[in-house]
């Protein structure tokens, strides 16, 4: 599946994997999503790649989405909310028509600079290696072929096969950081201090991308070495007693096994957290993004969701947008949901895993309100392809879900009744009856992890 806007870069990656299309056995399809914010100009856009597939014989996949209205009600920004309205197309679409990569075209100057916008707010090894040629992401195998190759390039290519394609106005938008990095520092760079900077940057980004691999290799290890918790928890002392640079890397792997995506991860918020663990007496925090916060309670550092004594109420309960988008900032979470058909499968032993999907039969939903709570005293739940119902602490207990997080687990409800726990199972007369069934598809994820 390859995602194409109409410009030049993404024009250029169809006509080149289109050309090596059948020497190689592969089934192209193109992805256009409308974004909604340039009026004449985006229709005219969405016009313009329907013809280009068309011309090649392949389909396309079209979405319109309003991303502005989405970014408001999100409280995102609009490149943010842009970004999660195509991640989230690329996922229905593999899903629904069974494609096994998405091929994006991010080339060598998107390398460059990207490292600069990480390097500015400030990141380590993870956030400075930048984009990789290949990736995995919420399940989606992605690919940039265009990684070593300039936009310059790729330009003249087009014109020496006459091929034409769509100017975004948007791009000349100075307001946006990465386009201030594009138009004004980026020049700056080549004109004053290295016409070459684009290849020494993006040679610097695959680089550290190595190093990378190799220091997470032995800070998987520190961080196994150093959970409590039923996993979910650091022990301080385990992370005192490694040095500077192992602790660092060991905060930084933990936070991305808990769901922080990687380009949130700063290197202050890094030594913050490492300031954590510089004792083990009393309770200790500091914020990661919005609600949520690093915790030191005693010798243990946890993600909790809130903080203080809304964190520990537990009383939460929100009825969620359907179909459409609703954040829940006091747990650290939004929702997704749309109607659609048929189900994928999931692995039920990634309980509390974000993000997490469910699927819910239409006809029994109907119209009832779909509402994410916390647990209450007697809760119950009968999970699929299980016999009878059982506590629903019990099955806490069961999946190793941390003490910590039990009161601000969100739980989905339907009718007064919990019908799915994220990560885990539906409830037993709730799945959708089959391939072709009309269903309920929802999306949980952390609002650390866009999408």
């Amino acid at each position: 599946m390859v995602a194409v806007s109409g410009g030049a870069d993404s024009v250029a990656l169809l006509h080149l994997l289109n050309d090596l299309a059948s020497d190689q056995g592969w089934r192209l399809g193109v992805a256009h999503l409308n974004h909604q914010l340039r009026g004449r100009a985006a229709r005219l856009d969405e016009q313009f790649v329907r013809a280009l597939a068309a011309s090649m014989d392949w389909p396309c996949h079209v979405r319109r989405r309003d991303v502005a209205q989405a970014a408001r009600r999100s409280r995102q920004s609009m490149e943010m909310a842009a970004r999660e309205a195509r991640y989230a197309f690329f996922r229905y679409l593999l899903r629904r028509h069974g494609y096994d990569v998405v091929a994006l075209a991010h080339t060598r100057d998107d390398q460059a600079e990207t490292l600069l916008l990480r390097l500015l707010r400030g990141a380590g090894l993870a956030g400075l290696g930048a984009m990789a040629p290949v990736a995995e992401r919420d399940g989606m195998r992605i690919v940039r072929p265009l990684l070593a190759v300039s936009k310059l390039e790729l330009i003249s290519h087009l014109r020496k096969r006459g091929v034409a394609w769509r100017e975004d106005a948007s791009n000349e938008d100075t307001t946006l950081l990465r386009n201030r990095v594009r138009h004004e520092l980026m020049p700056l760079i080549r004109d004053r201090f290295n016409p070459k900077a684009d290849d020494v940057l993006a040679r610097t980004a695959e680089l550290l991308r190595e190093d990378h691999a190799a220091l997470n290799a032995l800070a998987v290890d520190d961080v196994r070495e150093a959970r409590v918790g039923g996993g979910q928890a650091l022990a301080v002392s385990r992370l005192r007693a490694l040095d500077a640079a192992r602790r660092r890397r060991a905060v930084l792997r933990w936070l991305i096994d808990a769901g922080v995506e990687e380009s949130r991860l700063t290197a202050d918020l890094v030594e913050r957290v490492c300031a954590l663990s510089a004792s083990e007496q009393g309770t200790s925090e500091t914020p990661v993004h919005g609600a949520l916060r690093v915790v030191r309670t005693y010798g243990r550092l946890t993600l909790s969701g809130v903080s203080g004594a809304a964190g520990r109420s537990g009383s939460g309960r929100y009825k969620l947008n359907v179909p459409g988008r609703t954040v829940i900032r006091e747990l650290g979470i939004r929702v997704d949901t749309e109607w659609t058909q048929g189900y994928a499968q999931t692995d039920p032993g990634r309980c509390g895993r974000m993000p997490a999907d469910a699927w819910l039969a239409a006809e029994r939903v109907g119209r009832a309100g779909l509402y994410v709570r916390t647990r209450a005293a007697g809760d119950r739940f009968a999970p699929s392809g299980r016999g009878g119902s059982r506590k629903l602490q019990d099955v806490f207990v069961d999946l190793k879900l941390a003490r910590e997080r039990r009161d601000l687990f969100p739980l989905l409800e339907c009718r007064r009744e919990i019908v799915w726990v994220p990560g885990y199972r539906v409830a037993r007369g709730w799945t959708v009856p089959s391939a072709s069934a009309r269903s309920l598809h929802i999306r949980m994820a952390s609002l650390l992890k866009p999408e």
